[in-house]
């Protein structure tokens, strides 16, 4: 089974870290090549996969090396994921105490005007009436 794909997966590559993936991809024989970036320190690395084995190898080996594909452009990334779920969950903690504090202010105004009351109180007296 072969892969179609529009453009060849890229990464790019700390020169630190391209000795590891290069090693990677000779011992497992993928068809790679790789080009210098503009800075001195990166290289664009692309690959051509042929089956989708590679491809998951590929992809194991690069989340091993926490390097992250620079041709995905329709994909979210786990790290936004990550990110944009902690945003949720930050806001969802900032309305529940603003809720909290509010419902908490109410009840003390009802208690100071006297009106200390259950809500499960007013429920039976509506009813019995």
């Amino acid at each position: 089974m072969s892969i179609d794909m529009e453009s060849t997966p890229t990464v790019v590559v700390k020169k630190k870290q391209i000795q590891l993936l290069l090693d990677y991809c000779l011992e497992n024989k993928f068809d790679f090549s790789v080009s210098p970036q503009a800075t001195g320190d990166d290289f664009e690395v692309s690959f051509k996969l042929t089956d989708f084995n590679m491809a998951i190898a590929l992809g194991m080996c690069l989340r091993d090396l926490k390097l992250e594909l620079a041709s995905l452009n329709n994909i979210v990334s786990v790290k936004d994921l990550k990110a944009s779920q902690k945003e949720e969950k930050k806001a969802a903690k900032e309305t529940t105490s603003k809720s909290t504090s509010k419902a908490t202010a109410t009840e003390e105004k009802d208690e100071d005007m006297g009106f200390a009351f259950d809500e499960n109180e007013l429920k039976f007296e509506l009813e019995n009436n």
